[in-house]
């Protein structure tokens, strides 16, 4: 089974920075590891945005490795 490494930056916002590049300037980070990518799903990430204390997300953006936000 192969695993991943899930990471959530939360608390900021994505702004352009001087060079007009688009970038998330976060808050806070949190880390969850060696998720079995089988099992997880929708609902594991949704128990765990209520574990960090989030009652409701609205929003859900994710970023492929080695690509730029702007993709």
């Amino acid at each position: 089974m192969d695993k991943i490494d899930v990471v959530y930056h939360h608390g900021g916002e994505f702004v352009t920075n001087k060079d007009g590049v688009l970038v998330y300037k976060m808050e806070a980070i949190d880390v969850e590891e060696k998720i079995d990518v089988d099992t997880f799903d929708v609902f594991a990430m949704r128990n765990h945005y209520l574990a960090l204390g989030y009652e409701k997300i609205e929003e859900r953006w994710w970023l492929v490795p080695d690509r730029s936000l702007q993709t």
